[in-house]
């Protein structure tokens, strides 16, 4: 599947409905036209010298991806645009989508999501003298948490030395 099929995949899914739901080539083309709009001139050779065919559209100026879906996020509406460029050469390649704002949350809460089971490994080697219950009882308390509570390292942290503390104070 190359980027322009992901990228009507993705509004596919985004949506629920077909982005382009022609009933043949020629109304398929037709609808990506409404939508996007005809390509420009030199598009329009470079298909021309790469096809055996005629491409002769009217001029069009599409309505755009986003009227088709008003309450979807500006970064999702970008990685839709940059992965439905006409032009092949132009069109972002799989690398750079994956780079693309719409994947900051994502790769902020994997980095995450890292971070914290290195500690808990760490922990869970009685590097600090905390029972695998106590760590257990860490990972929980970190996973009750609500989605938009901020965590952190040092949250964790924190944790342990009122966890210790407490241990300290019940011997």
């Amino acid at each position: 599947m190359d980027i322009w099929s992901t990228g009507c995949v993705f509004y596919e899914i985004t949506s629920l409905q077909p982005l382009f739901p022609g009933s043949n080539e020629v109304d398929q083309i037709a609808k990506i036209h409404e939508v996007i709009g005809t390509p420009n001139s030199e598009t329009l050779r470079k298909f021309k010298q790469t096809r055996a065919m005629s491409f002769d559209f009217p001029r069009k100026k599409g309505t755009g991806i986003s009227c088709l879906i008003p309450r979807t996020s500006a970064d999702t509406i970008s990685l839709m645009h940059a992965m439905m460029v006409y032009d092949p050469e132009e069109r972002i390649t799989a690398k750079h989508a994956l780079q693309h704002a719409y994947f900051h949350d994502l790769r902020s809460a994997e980095k995450q999501n890292r971070n914290m089971h290195r500690t808990v490994k760490c922990l869970e080697g009685n590097a600090n003298n905390l029972s695998p219950g106590v760590v257990h009882n860490l990972w929980r308390i970190h996973k009750g948490r609500k989605r938009e509570d901020s965590f952190n390292l040092s949250t964790l942290q924190h944790e342990i030395v009122s966890v210790r503390k407490s241990i300290d104070d019940q011997r």
